[in-house]
């Protein structure tokens, strides 16, 4: 009997996983690209919310396997551009990441992870002030501090509008899950860009990154609302 449970809840799992990839997809479908020297370069699209679902409940694995189908059949479905294996690589990593980052931080309580990201924001805006006085060039690490402390008031805001507890510390550890997973997968691609499309190889890496990194935070946000409110449905109507 337990056998047969274990294996229900196995194939659970990947209809589960199968229904929140195929909404992924026709979502993917109406996704906008935003280019950069006549080569495409930033995706807008809000297909995340149900292909980083499945990492969230179920673990790397299925993050992963999630997040590389999504790349592959979305691109089958609407390609732009030539298809690059790695970015399918990149992908299947940042659904690893995203599982394993929500795994790890469950124990850590959200008053704590405040604390710290406020820290780290802070830091990072003081260390991009020094870099310009001093005659950086980039405003990066100040834009990246301008973007996380905003992030905070809106989480402040959200701790203090939802009476479930339980629904705001969802939204700030999928912040941090997607927000780290997202963060290394732009990052990484960035450097693809470079490497693998022409016209963009000149480019400078900050040039391309910078854009990238604030549409990610943004969209990582804007998924992270939504993801709290279907993990909260989720939690109350299939558990």
């Amino acid at each position: 009997m337990f056998k047969k449970t274990k294996e229900m809840k196995e194939v659970q799992k990947i209809v589960q996983t199968g229904l929140l990839l195929s909404i992924a997809l026709v979502v993917r479908t109406f996704s906008y690209m935003l280019y950069i020297g006549g080569a495409p370069a930033i995706r807008i699209s809000f297909a995340g919310p149900f292909s980083r679902l499945p990492a969230i409940l179920f673990g790397p694995l299925y993050g992963g396997i999630t997040s590389g189908l999504l790349d592959i059949l979305g691109f089958l479905l609407k390609p732009e551009g030539g298809y690059i294996p790695w970015f399918t690589l990149s992908a299947i990593a940042g659904g690893v990441i995203v599982a394993l980052v929500w795994q790890g931080i469950q124990g850590i309580r959200e008053q704590k992870l405040q604390k710290i990201l406020l820290g780290v924001f802070i830091a990072l805006g003081f260390a991009g002030l020094i870099n310009h006085i001093i005659g950086g060039s980039t405003y990066g690490l100040l834009w990246i501090s301008l973007i996380g402390l905003i992030f905070l008031a809106t989480d402040f805001y959200f701790s203090k509008k939802l009476t479930d507890k339980q629904v705001h510390n969802y939204f700030l550890k999928l912040v941090m899950s997607l927000g780290i997973g997202g963060i290394a997968v732009t990052t990484v691609n960035t450097y693809f860009l470079k490497l693998f499309i022409p016209a963009l190889s000149e480019k400078s890496f900050m040039v391309l990154w910078i854009p990238r990194l604030v549409e990610e935070i943004i969209i990582t946000l804007i998924q992270a609302y939504i993801m709290t409110i279907l993990l909260h449905i989720y939690q109350k109507i299939v558990k």
